[in-house]
């Protein structure tokens, strides 16, 4: 049990949450304030996997699918709060106690800034507290393919859907 918790600690230390501003642009990627996507990155060599569901009602839903060892964690964020469970085991943090260049800082950053980031050169750029997030698109496709943060991957999207901002 104690190996679960340390676990669910370090996952949550390598996730954030966070609301980031900038400026409005006419060339700002369409406003979609829910999505659905599958998300992975790679943490010391270790691919994790799972999906994501972002609506302004429920805030950031992430549930983590591979490998086995964190399947069925799930990392919700919602009103400034963090809450990671596993089973009946959960805990809580502050969104503003966690790193920028997590996981679900660029999510969220997704769901909530979208329509006002600015494009420049083949991505779409948000800025908030000093920190630059990227969401790079598939010219063809219209679908998200990676956030970075400060020029470092931190997500990589598949089979990405949005509704318009219709949540």
């Amino acid at each position: 049990m104690k190996k679960i918790l340390c676990f669910m600690i370090a996952i949550l230390f390598l996730s954030g949450c966070g609301r980031i501003n900038s400026k409005e642009n006419k060339n700002a990627i369409p406003d979609f304030r829910g999505f659905k996507t599958d998300v992975y990155t790679e943490i010391n060599g270790i691919k994790i996997s799972g999906s994501a569901v972002y609506s302004e009602l429920d805030g950031l839903v992430l549930t983590l699918t591979s490998p086995d060892s964190v399947n069925g964690i799930k990392i919700i964020c919602k009103d400034g709060e963090c809450k990671v469970t596993l089973c009946e085991l959960s805990f809580s943090v502050l969104c503003e106690h966690l790193p920028f260049n997590s996981v679900i800082v660029g999510l969220v950053a997704c769901g909530e800034n979208a329509k006002t980031s600015i494009y420049e050169n083949d991505s779409y750029k948000i800025t908030a507290n000093g920190y630059t997030y990227e969401l790079y698109v598939d010219e063809e496709t219209k679908c998200f393919q990676k956030i970075t943060a400060d020029g470092n991957d931190v997500l990589y999207f598949e089979n990405f859907k949005y509704n318009m901002g219709q949540t």
